[in-house]
């Protein structure tokens, strides 16, 4: 499987979804997961995650972005 899509994006419906009008358990796991084997970039699947157009493969600022992230969440 391979996917690309953005941070800014899953971080919208991550905020979306986790409270208010649009509070859905469901949907805020999902893209969470989504998010998060982004971060992990796991061997059986690929997502390659964007911010601001940026492949994280490709950029540095967007890589010390998720490393960040990952140290928040944990």
């Amino acid at each position: 499987m391979e996917l690309i899509i953005s941070i800014e994006m899953l971080e919208s419906f991550l905020e979306e979804t986790s409270n208010g009008e649009y509070q859905h358990k469901g949907m805020f796991h999902l893209f969470k997961d989504i998010l998060m084997l982004g971060y992990l970039n796991q061997e059986s699947h690929k997502i390659t995650l964007t911010k601001e157009g940026l492949e994280a493969e490709l950029d540095e600022d967007v890589q010390q972005y998720i490393e960040e992230t990952v140290k928040r969440w944990k």
